[in-house]
């Protein structure tokens, strides 16, 4: 077939999704192994869909690792301490590795109860727009700040793109080791850069 994905979590729409969640935020019933696999499972149950989408969010992988964000509703993510400077960059590569065990086990549970006939597909963010959200902080419309550390710190920024790669990388690895049957990376913001920046500062 054709894959087509209308929606990457379509199931936020639904109700059961918003009873079971509850006063849960985002961030943590992505780590609640139980509760992201019953939110994973729930759009499959109710629309019958090829596929399940694992529900986590590209800021996971940033938790697990130690970086302080939220998702704001009507905002979308916050970064306590955005990432600005060499110094900055320094702090966060010096991170320990994340532990992802938690999503390891949700994709079990819900790659269990999908059986053989529909599987599991799972994502993280690719390392610009994980790392422009970390220098804006937060959405923005141009990511003026990621593009002006590329020219002014390209090696601060080259080191920061490189962590968010090994981190978003780690997090795909993990989700294909507990039995995704695919993955893939989300690049929302690529669009901000030229040809040239995304080809110098993204894909080398």
């Amino acid at each position: 077939r054709l894959p087509v994905w209308f929606m990457r979590q379509a199931g936020r729409s639904l109700p059961e999704y918003r009873e079971v969640r509850g006063e849960t935020t985002i961030l943590e019933a992505c780590l609640i192994p139980e509760l992201a696999a019953e939110i994973t499972l729930q759009p499959v149950r109710r629309h019958k869909v090829d596929a399940a989408i694992f529900f986590s969010d590209i800021m996971t992988p940033l938790v697990l690792a130690g970086v302080g964000v939220d998702i704001v509703s009507g905002i979308g993510p916050l970064i306590d301490e955005p990432v600005r400077t060499a110094a900055d960059v320094d702090r966060v590569v010096g991170l320990v590795d994340m532990d992802p065990s938690a999503i390891q086990e949700a994709v079990r549970i819900a790659v269990a109860e999908l059986g053989e006939e529909t599987p599991l597909i799972g994502f993280a963010g690719a390392p610009f727009t994980v790392a422009a959200y970390m220098v804006e902080g937060g959405p923005s419309r141009d990511h003026l700040l990621p593009r002006t550390m590329m020219h002014a710190d390209p090696a601060a920024w080259r080191a920061l793109a490189e962590w968010a790669a090994r981190t978003s990388g780690a997090f795909l690895r993990a989700q294909v080791e507990a039995g995704a049957s695919a993955v893939q990376l989300f690049d929302s913001w690529a669009g901000s850069l030229s040809l040239a920046d995304y080809s110098a500062h993204v894909v080398e």
